[in-house]
């Protein structure tokens, strides 16, 4: 999502999405139909890369699962050996598990947006855009930083 950030970020920047709301009497431009077409670009090629990626996950998963039983049956009359072959190959499929539902959740996120960017007329898609922007994508990566300034200042002791 980190580059679905930077690449929304973008797009939204050059329509003048992100600038700052003034008070008063003054309109915001209107949206064009192009505008919102480039963030729907932009999601595209996101959901794209994610579905790729989701692919590779779930190769992944089968050739670990596969390699690791034909290591157990192979080694079959050492069970230390095929035991640890099985050990080994759930933790590193829990691993993969857990990544994949986290590029699931994702998915399911950019499919919802793509679809009500698609239906929305222009100026309501682009709010949807920058409220995905500010909501989701800004607060992830805040909840992460503060969370290493968190660890960060832990670490430092009395002066």
């Amino acid at each position: 999502m980190r580059d679905l950030k930077k690449a929304l970020g973008k797009v939204l920047a050059e329509i003048g999405a992100l600038e700052p709301v003034t008070l008063g009497t003054s309109q915001k431009p209107k949206v064009s139909q192009a505008e919102k077409e480039k963030v729907e670009e932009v999601i595209a090629q996101q959901r794209t890369f994610n579905s790729r990626v989701l692919t590779l996950a779930i190769s992944m998963l089968v050739a670990i699962f596969l390699a690791a039983m034909f290591l157990a049956l192979y080694h079959i009359n050492r069970p230390t050996f095929a035991a640890a072959a099985i050990g080994g190959n759930l933790l590193s499929l829990l691993l993969i598990v857990s990544w994949m539902r986290r590029l699931w959740i994702e998915r399911g996120i950019i499919d919802l947006a793509q679809f009500a960017i698609r239906e929305l007329p222009p100026d309501e898609g682009i709010k949807l855009a920058c409220s995905m922007y500010f909501g989701l994508l800004a607060a992830k990566t805040e909840t992460k930083s503060n969370l290493s300034r968190k660890k960060n200042n832990r670490n430092i002791g009395p002066v």
